[in-house]
């Protein structure tokens, strides 16, 4: 699934806090792209692999998506970018 660039920060959380929380609720394994690795036909896309059983992987993209749209309400210079 894809992320945009400036999201990232909210799906990581500071020290990885959030991927890692994202992580033990789900059972799936969470694994962003590294910076300036973007989804094949975007620009501003990273990569965002979910593996693992489907209700977990299920589960992980919800809050993912969660997480991305939080980022996105909130302005720009609060978004935890990195």
């Amino acid at each position: 699934m894809g992320v945009p660039e400036h999201c990232v920060g909210a799906v990581l959380g500071r020290g990885g806090s959030v991927i890692k929380e994202i992580m033990q609720y789900s059972g799936a394994r969470v694994q962003v792209s590294q910076k300036g690795e973007f989804l094949e036909g975007s620009a501003n896309e990273r990569i965002v692999t979910l593996s693992g059983p489907a209700s977990a992987v299920q589960t992980a993209q919800y809050m993912v998506q969660a997480r991305v749209q939080q980022a996105l309400a909130q302005p720009r210079d609060q978004r935890g970018l990195r």
